[in-house]
C-alpha cells in the first residue's frame, strides 16, 4: 500500500510560538527520615551523703568568714541557712549559704557526693575560699538582695618589737600632723611634716611647707610649723621650739586648757579629717568636724560619711475655742555631705555617691595633700 507524504519547502512554513525556556522542575525526592536514636539508660544511684552532711561540709568552709564578721562588727551571732539541691546526673550537691536575716550571702558551693570534696562554684564562694583572706561586714548593702561580705588580705604579722608604737618616720609625721593641723591659721599639708630618728630611736618631726608663691607678689613664702619630738614607745608628742610651743598653746586654748597631745585618735581620726578639710568650703554653713564619721571597711580602705542631724523647732499658734494657743513642733532635718572612700596608706580620697562626686567637681573642693 502506498502512503502519500506531503512535503513543504522551508520558506513555505509558518512560524509558531516558541516553547517556554523555563525548564520544567524536576521532582524533589522526599528525604528519608533518620532512624530515631535509641535511648541509653543511665543508671542513677542514690547519694552517699545526706543534705545535712553536705551542708555541714560547706559550713566548715564559711564558718571562719562568718566568725570574723561577728567579731569585727556584730554583737549577735550570724545564723546560717542553706538552700541545697542534689544533681544525680553529676552526683554533686549544690549548696547556697546565707544569713537567716537575709542580709549576707556566703556564695554557692559544690560537694562531690562520692568523696565529699567541697569547692566554690560562684565568685563569692571563691573569694571566701582563699586561704589568706579575711571577711569584713559590708558597709553598703544591696536593697532587697543578699550582700556578699568584703574579703581583704589578712593583716600583716605583728612587729618584732611590740613595745614600739611608732615604728616609722611616716607614722611619726602623720601623728604630729593630725594632732596640730588645727593649731595654725590654716590647715597645713601632711607633706609639710618630715621625720628623722634620733639616737634613742625616737622621732624628730619638722614642720616646713614647700615654697609657695604669694598672691600679687613675685616672692615665695615658706610656712614653718615647728619642731616636735615623738616618743617611739608611747606616741607622746612634745613641742621642741618656739613655733611648736605657740601652736601647742593655741591648741590648748581651743581645747579648754588641755595641753596633752597623744597618738590615741590617729587611726580613726585622719580619714575623717581628710574629707572634712577637702569639702570645708563647699557647704554653707560650713560643716563641723563631728559631722564626719569613719568606718573601717578593710585594711585597704576606710569609708567616711558626712551627715548632720539638725533639729528644727517651729513655733506657731492654733485657735482653741476662739483663743490663740502657742504650739511648738520639733523636726529633724538631715544634712548630707557625701560618702567617701579614703586609702589608709596614701590618704587618697575617692568620692562614692552622687553628692560626693558633684562636690569633688567644684572649685571649692581642696585636697589637703597635694
Amino acid at each position: 500500500m502506498l502512503v502519500a507524504v506531503e512535503t513543504h519547502r522551508l520558506q513555505d512554513l509558518v512560524p509558531t510560538q516558541s516553547p517556554s525556556l523555563i525548564p520544567t522542575p524536576s521532582p524533589t525526592p522526599t528525604p528519608e527520615p533518620e532512624p530515631s536514636a535509641t535511648p541509653v539508660r543511665v543508671e542513677v544511684r542514690d547519694p552517699v551523703l545526706t543534705s545535712t552532711e553536705a551542708e555541714n561540709l560547706v559550713f566548715q568552709h564559711v564558718r571562719s568568714c562568718s566568725d570574723q564578721i561577728v567579731g569585727d562588727d556584730r554583737s549577735e551571732p550570724i545564723l546560717i541557712v542553706f538552700l541545697t539541691d542534689y544533681f544525680p546526673e553529676t552526683e554533686v550537691w549544690e549548696v547556697f549559704v546565707a544569713s537567716d536575716d537575709k542580709i549576707l550571702s556566703f556564695g554557692v558551693w559544690g560537694v562531690i557526693d562520692s568523696d565529699s570534696t567541697v569547692s566554690a562554684i560562684d565568685p563569692i564562694a571563691a573569694d571566701i575560699n582563699q586561704p589568706d583572706t579575711q571577711c569584713v561586714a559590708p558597709v553598703t548593702q544591696f536593697d532587697r538582695q543578699y550582700t556578699p561580705p568584703k574579703t581583704v588580705p589578712s593583716p600583716p604579722d605583728a612587729p618584732a618589737n611590740p613595745d614600739i608604737l611608732i615604728g616609722t618616720g611616716a607614722l611619726a609625721s602623720l601623728i604630729v600632723w593630725s594632732n596640730v593641723y588645727s593649731c595654725y591659721d590654716h590647715f597645713p599639708e601632711l607633706l609639710s611634716f618630715t621625720s628623722n630618728q634620733d639616737e634613742n630611736g625616737n622621732w624628730i618631726v619638722e614642720g616646713r611647707s614647700a615654697a609657695i608663691e604669694e598672691e600679687n607678689s613675685a616672692r615665695k613664702a615658706v610656712f614653718f610649723y615647728g619642731l616636735w619630738r615623738v616618743n617611739a614607745v608611747s606616741g607622746e608628742i612634745v613641742a621642741r621650739d618656739a613655733q611648736a610651743n605657740r601652736a601647742a598653746f593655741a591648741c590648748a586654748q581651743q581645747n579648754s586648757g588641755s595641753t596633752e597631745l597623744t597618738a590615741d585618735l590617729i587611726p580613726l581620726n585622719v580619714a575623717s579629717l581628710q574629707v572634712w578639710t577637702a569639702v570645708y568650703d563647699c557647704f554653707n554653713p560650713r560643716p563641723e568636724f563631728s559631722s564626719f564619721t569613719m568606718r573601717r571597711e578593710s585594711t585597704a580602705r576606710h569609708i567616711v560619711e558626712g551627715r548632720f542631724d539638725n533639729t528644727v523647732v517651729t513655733v506657731g499658734e492654733i485657735i482653741v475655742s476662739g483663743t490663740p494657743t502657742p504650739t511648738e513642733t520639733t523636726t529633724t532635718e538631715t544634712v548630707f555631705y557625701g560618702l567617701w572612700f579614703v586609702d589608709p596608706d596614701s590618704f587618697e580620697i575617692t568620692p562614692w555617691d552622687s553628692l560626693a562626686k558633684s562636690t569633688a567637681a567644684k572649685s571649692c573642693y581642696q585636697l589637703p595633700i597635694s
